[in-house]
């Protein structure tokens, strides 16, 4: 794991990996599960990690070069973690997962959840092309699609 992510490991544990990427495992790693790999918080296959693991990017990271994102906004601190994928159309989605249920609560959002959340639309608003916005909320394995006047 990079020096950058800090304690952060969240990637490490909410996304499912194909066993068949998994040369030391018989068994997929499912999504929620802590990967066997993660020791001390730290990646201890980092330089030779699965596809899955390299191409995943956390939109945390992709914007601090940028110096856009406080590190409250880093996914362990925020309990929200953000990802962007192009779908079978080109769409451009970003899609943004609750971590612990009630982080992304309309009614009571905490000023660091409201601020992230409005950069994310700001972010889509500048994409351009077709874009999308989806909403997972802890638990629940459908998103939500969120769309917004550009």
């Amino acid at each position: 794991m990079k020096d950058l992510c800090g304690k952060c490991n969240i990637c490490c544990i909410i996304y499912r990996i194909d066993k068949k990427q998994l040369s030391w495992r018989d068994t997929d790693k499912a999504k929620g599960e802590v990967c066997d790999k993660l020791i001390n918080d730290r990646c201890v296959r980092y330089k030779d990690r699965p596809k899955a693991c390299r191409n995943y990017e956390c939109l945390w990271l992709q914007l601090l070069p940028h110096n856009k994102w406080p590190i409250e906004y880093r996914p362990d601190k925020l309990g929200i973690n953000v990802t962007t994928m192009r779908d079978e159309s080109d769409k451009f989605i970003f899609k943004i997962e609750e971590l612990e249920e009630g982080k992304i609560n309309f009614d009571n959002l905490s000023p660091e959840a409201d601020s992230f959340l409005k950069s994310i639309f700001e972010l889509e608003k500048q994409q351009k092309g077709d874009t999308q916005v989806e909403i997972h909320f802890f638990g629940q394995n459908k998103g939500h699609k969120i769309t917004q006047n550009k």
